[in-house]
């Protein structure tokens, strides 16, 4: 179990509790991404891995290179077979890591998500979907099917993955400091080690306190849009086709249209970052 905390030590404390409680879990590994201004993080959480120090270990990564780079610590100090990463605002459903387990059982599956409900109990719908690409963007459809088993992508708020394959494919791309990681990292599995995606749709999973979509400040904004131009460019969209999106994109929202981009979780804690996603711009 990873889990990168930024500032928000009683979500990550949490969040582990919960990864404690399931006798599934081997290990957990909780890295502290430096928040500035946070004196209790480092402690509270040097002091629960002491008390669970059969289970669990703790890395201050000392500076913050956002979540990507967070997790890709984590998973270095890993030494089991399969690496599930839980969101610092995020709980474990008491069942939900043998059907995946299970999934990965088939050696054509490289990354699998369990449910991702919100705290009302409903699915969280922006926890999946399809590859953004200029025209889906610009036409919104780049979310799945609600029932899609194998979308494009699922969200790095809880998955489960072969630590092998994950340090083959490099990890998350550190150069995205934060959003779209999970999507890229995806697209390398298809890509890069021919795997495919899998989403389970219903029985136990996890709770996700940030699932709900929020108003969200300019700055979060700022590093959606240029992670999204990042991964465009990343998948060969042309300069032409980004500057399109860059443009559109800028009308929408000057206008008070519709978004182009999917809802950024509101941060958690007061930090002007997403809910629970272990970095900040």
């Amino acid at each position: 179990m990873l889990i990168v905390n930024y500032g928000t030590p009683d979500l990550t404390l949490t969040a582990a509790g919960s990864a404690c409680d399931d006798p599934r879990v081997g290990e957990v590994i909780v890295v502290d991404n430096a928040a500035p201004g946070d004196p209790t993080s480092v402690p509270r959480l040097r002091d629960f891995a002491a008390q669970h120090a059969d289970r669990v270990r703790f890395v201050a990564a000392g500076v913050n290179r956002g979540f990507g780079a967070g997790t890709n610590l984590a998973a270095a100090q890993a030494t089991l077979p399969y690496l599930f990463l839980l969101n610092s605002d995020a709980t474990l459903q008491p069942g939900a890591l043998q059907p995946l387990i299970d999934a990965l059982a088939d050696t054509g599956v490289g990354v699998v998500a369990p449910p991702v409900y919100q705290p009302d109990g409903t699915l969280q719908p922006d926890a999946f979907g399809r590859f953004p690409t200029p025209w889906r963007i610009l036409l919104r459809r780049t979310r799945a099917r609600r029932n899609d088993p194998s979308p494009d992508w699922v969200s790095g708020v809880a998955c489960l993955v072969r630590r092998a394959e994950f340090m083959q494919s490099g990890g998350f791309d550190e150069a995205i400091f934060m959003y779209h990681e999970d999507v890229e990292l995806c697209w390398r599995y298809r890509r890069q080690l021919g795997r495919s995606i899998r989403r389970l749709q219903s029985g136990a999973g996890v709770v996700h306190q940030g699932g709900a979509s929020h108003p969200v400040s300019r700055l979060q904004r700022q590093t959606y849009d240029r992670s999204q131009d990042y991964f465009l460019h990343e998948i060969g969209c042309s300069a032409a086709s980004r500057r399109l999106v860059r443009l559109v994109r800028a009308v929408y929202r000057r206008a008070g249209g519709p978004r182009l981009t999917g809802p950024v979780s509101a941060p958690a804690g007061g930090a002007d970052v997403p809910s629970g996603r272990g970095g900040a711009p």
